[in-house]
Parts: C-alpha cells; sequence; structure tokens
C-alpha cells in the first residue's frame, strides 16, 4: 500500500499535463499584409464557387450571427459548444447567436434553432490585433443546448494520423459564388480542396506576397484542385475543413481577391490545439475526468493483487 498513493499522484500529474499551454511558435518571414476571412461587411460566409449543399447534407455546419447578420461560421462538437475562429469575436457590444439546422441564411422552419451566444472562449495566447496570428482558435458556449435532430448533428474530432492526411477535405459555407462579381449565394455552398504541405503553402505564400509569414506548424493549408478557382473568402472565418466526418482544420485566413491560382486558404490545424480544446470543451474535461477516475481505480485493484 505504500506505493498506492505515489503512483496515483504520478499519474494524475501526467494526465493533468494535458492542460498545460500551448508553446508560442516563431513565425517563418517577415510581417505583410494578409486577410482574416471574416466578413467586416457582414454579408456573408463565402465559398467562392462550389456546389450547392442538399438538407441535412451537413448537419454540423452553424451561423454565427451578430445583431441578425451572419458573420463567420463554425461546427457543433458538442450539445453547447461551437468550434470557431478566435478573431470571430467581435469586441461590440451587441447580440450574438448561433444558428443550426439552415441551408439559407433567412429560412424559417421546424429544422431552424436560433441560440444565443452565452460566452466567447478563445485561444489565451491569441492577440486580438490587426494582423493575421497563430492561435486563431476558439469556442462559442451557447445558452442552451442544442437539440440533435437529422439537421443539427455533431462533428467528430480527429485522430492524429486524420490531421496530417493529404487527403482532399471539404469545407462548407454561404455567400458569394464569385469573388470579382460578389454573387451571393443563398443557399449553403460546399467544395472539395486539396491538403497541401506547410513546405508547398510557404512557396506559393512567397510567391504571391514575398513572404510566408505567419504560417507555421500549427496551421493546414489548402487549395483548389488543378484547372478550378474554388476557395475560402471573406466571411468563411470559423468554418470547418471535414475529412471522414471530422473537423481537421478551422478557416483562419488567406489571401484577396480569391481564387487566385495556387493561393493557399490557412486554417488552424486542430490536432494543435487538442490541450485548449480539453480545457474548453465540457465533454472533453469530463472525459478526461473519467481517465484519471479509471487510471486510479485500476492502479489501486492492481496494488490490491500485489499485497497477495
Amino acid at each position: 500500500m505504500k506505493l498506492f498513493f505515489p503512483v496515483c499522484y504520478c499519474l494524475v500529474l501526467l494526465l493533468e499535463s494535458i492542460f498545460a499551454d500551448e508553446k508560442d511558435i516563431s513565425p517563418i518571414a517577415g510581417p505583410h499584409r494578409i486577410n482574416y476571412f471574416m466578413d467586416t461587411r457582414l454579408k456573408g460566409f463565402r465559398v467562392v464557387g462550389g456546389v450547392k449543399a442538399t438538407r441535412h447534407q451537413f448537419p454540423y455546419q452553424i451561423s454565427l450571427q451578430y445583431n441578425g447578420r451572419h458573420i463567420c461560421g463554425g461546427a457543433l462538437i458538442n450539445e453547447t459548444r461551437v468550434i470557431t475562429a478566435a478573431h470571430c469575436k467581435i469586441k461590440k457590444k451587441g447580440t450574438y447567436e448561433v444558428v443550426a439546422g439552415i441551408i439559407k441564411l433567412k429560412e424559417k422552419n421546424e429544422d431552424v434553432q436560433r441560440i444565443r451566444v452565452k460566452s466567447f472562449i478563445t485561444h489565451p495566447k491569441f492577440p486580438f490585433s490587426n494582423t493575421v496570428s497563430t492561435n486563431d482558435i476558439g469556442f462559442l458556449v451557447l445558452s442552451e443546448p442544442v437539440k440533435l435532430s437529422n439537421a443539427v448533428q455533431l462533428i467528430g474530432l480527429p485522430t492524429y494520423e486524420q490531421c496530417e492526411s493529404l487527403e482532399p477535405v471539404t469545407i462548407t459555407g454561404w455567400g458569394y459564388v464569385d469573388s470579382e462579381k460578389e454573387e451571393v449565394s443563398k443557399r449553403l455552398r460546399w467544395a472539395k480542396l486539396q491538403r497541401i504541405t506547410n513546405k508547398e503553402c510557404a512557396s506559393n505564400l512567397i510567391r504571391l506576397t514575398n513572404t510566408a509569414q505567419p504560417l507555421d506548424s500549427t496551421m493546414i493549408c489548402i487549395v483548389a484542385a488543378l484547372g478550378k478557382n474554388n476557395s475560402a473568402c471573406d466571411g468563411d472565418s470559423g468554418g470547418p475543413l471535414v475529412l471522414d466526418n471530422v473537423i481537421v482544420g478551422v478557416v483562419s485566413w488567406g489571401l484577396t481577391p480569391c481564387g487566385l491560382k495556387k493561393a493557399p486558404t490557412v486554417a488552424a490545424r486542430v490536432c494543435s490545439y487538442e490541450k485548449f480544446i480539453a480545457r474548453s470543451s465540457s465533454s472533453s474535461r469530463m472525459f478526461l475526468y473519467h481517465i484519471k477516475s479509471r487510471f486510479i481505480f485500476v492502479t489501486w485493484v492492481y496494488l490490491r493483487k500485489m499485497q497477495f
């Protein structure tokens, strides 16, 4: 029994380490002007090009609305949490709502759920400046749980292998079909975009902007397939990058005008923020609590058996 408490204490400390803050990340190159993909003109969530979504096709997708107008996207990870981009938090007084179960921004039917945002949880190292930055990830805490249905479902969290995969991912959003003509789509659209390595992404950014900052290992990049100009665009922030029904990235920033050849859309890499997600998601916190309890119980049983 003398070993029981020291062993359990060590196990608890080991598990508590997952709640440690992420380390600071150094950027690749010097400063330059690029854009977050939040629609500051409040005109909608834009996926340039893309295909019209069918009802219930992307039930995890939500619209974050400020005073009744769409500003960002996001995805439900549990009944009271939406994962989105940190910069979607506007530091102004007003009403924030999450609208779930829609494919048209203004529609009203039995599928639609409108829920007030109780609070924002943004990464503690996100700077809230006018310059794009790392740690652009956060959560919307809902004032009440969503009711799961065919139209409203949760998105899964990824494995490390899924985060590393270069398989094509799906992006979703409302808004402009054409960045130049500003033709607004009234219906949710989706596009399949190709993952590229960060080395290739940096090369593309340098070619287009003379620098790759602030690209780093906590981000992932996607580009349109050869011969296409699909991309995320202004207002696309916070939207999910989805592979095999799990979210691997959260749309953060890119270049305008949208749809430039080989211009990457850059997203926060979900696997780089597992500690932050564990701290911020109530279900993850409970899951980790059960893991701790299970380890302590198993250790106790094992040590008890050793005594006999």
